[in-house]
């Protein structure tokens, strides 16, 4: 499995245990943790939208109709963005490790993220 920085502290679920006849998930951190792990991120984003909302639409400050459209395309363009650079580095990963070309790792990171705004 490749480690993904940008989910650091989210849980994922082990291999599926047999027991019996029916499957057992055993998580690798308790629900209270889990819960909190995603809420962090979720917070993150939010904090992250909030801001960008605020420093490209300074008109909208007077209309809160136009803000909560900004705040909204934002939200989802941002979340679609780190969910989509953080897969296409993980796939990455499979191929060119930094530690082994760290210029040509580089290269191919910006040239995914920018197929990823393109795309």
């Amino acid at each position: 499995m490749t480690s993904r920085p940008y989910l650091a502290g989210i849980p994922t679920l082990a291999p599926v245990a047999q027991t019996g006849s029916m499957p057992v998930n055993h998580p690798t951190m308790p629900p209270r943790q889990a819960t909190r792990a995603w809420l962090r991120v979720l917070l993150i984003l939010l904090l992250l939208s909030v801001t960008i909302s605020f420093l490209t639409c300074l008109k909208c400050l007077d209309n809160p109709r136009e803000m909560a459209v900004n705040f909204a395309l934002t939200a989802i363009y941002t979340t679609g963005l780190w969910l989509a650079n953080g897969y296409s580095v993980d796939w990455l990963d499979r191929y060119v490790k930094w530690k082994q070309a760290p210029a040509k790792r580089l290269v191919l990171t910006l040239l995914v993220s920018l197929g990823a705004l393109w795309w």
